[in-house]
């Protein structure tokens, strides 16, 4: 909730939240940081700072999508947002697959070809999120003065509840606590089926390949379902 109230005086982070939600499972510099760590201390050290990357995703990119979709499709657009998740997983748990194979190439080992090749374009894309998109449409240069206008008229035109900055008052609304505990489950389980299920697989004496294929199959009837 504080990342979601900061992300309307952050211009910077609303251009980014959207990218995030493709490449945020990258890890982005996290994850280049995995490639050549060797210490201890680092693997103990950066999955903080991965979690102060990742805690603006979703309330960054849910911030933007209000700001530039109407009502009648902002539910389907925050869809495709939030199928992101489970997709890059689809796509990368093969592609991970494969990488590993690399393993001895230039005294690598596979696992950090995989953070290495995985995060380059999500580090070069957040680079040009900041060039590329705009804050707000009314400073979007890709819309012709037609659609822009139309788009901001159809914004304005909508209600909108009054603005509240109360935490304490948010942190007794059952609303709040509700969709925190939801969230809580969905964090918990996405994450168990990613860390623990290619476990589960490799100890059934697969190879690296069809672990991929398999683990990626349960991302595929998520990507479906939502």
């Amino acid at each position: 909730m504080p990342a979601g109230s900061a992300q309307q005086y952050d211009d910077v982070s609303l251009r980014c939240a959207p990218l995030a939600g493709s490449c945020h499972d990258n890890l982005g510099p996290c994850g280049r940081g995995d490639g050549v760590r060797r210490r201890t201390i680092q693997l103990l050290r950066d999955p903080f700072s991965f979690g102060c990357f990742r805690i603006r995703r979703v309330p960054g990119g849910i911030w933007y999508i209000s700001i530039w979709f109407p009502a009648r499709s902002r539910a389907g657009v925050l869809a495709w947002f939030m199928a992101t998740t489970p997709m890059s997983s689809l796509i990368g748990n093969p592609l991970s697959a494969s990488l590993l194979g690399m393993d001895g190439g230039w005294r690598l080992a596979g696992w950090q070809w995989r953070f290495l090749i995985e995060d380059l374009p999500a580090c070069l894309l957040g680079l040009l999120c900041l060039v590329l998109l705009a804050d707000t449409p009314d400073k979007a240069a890709r819309l012709t003065p037609r659609e822009r206008e139309a788009l901001l008229d159809e914004l304005a035109g909508e209600k909108h509840d009054r603005l509240r900055k109360d935490f304490w008052a948010a942190m007794e609304d059952v609303r709040v606590v509700m969709l925190t505990g939801i969230t809580f489950a969905f964090t918990i389980s996405s994450y168990g089926i990613g860390i623990w299920l290619p476990l589960i697989l490799k100890s059934r004496n697969l190879n690296n390949m069809q672990v991929g294929w398999l683990s990626a199959m349960a991302y595929f009837f998520v990507t479906i379902g939502m």
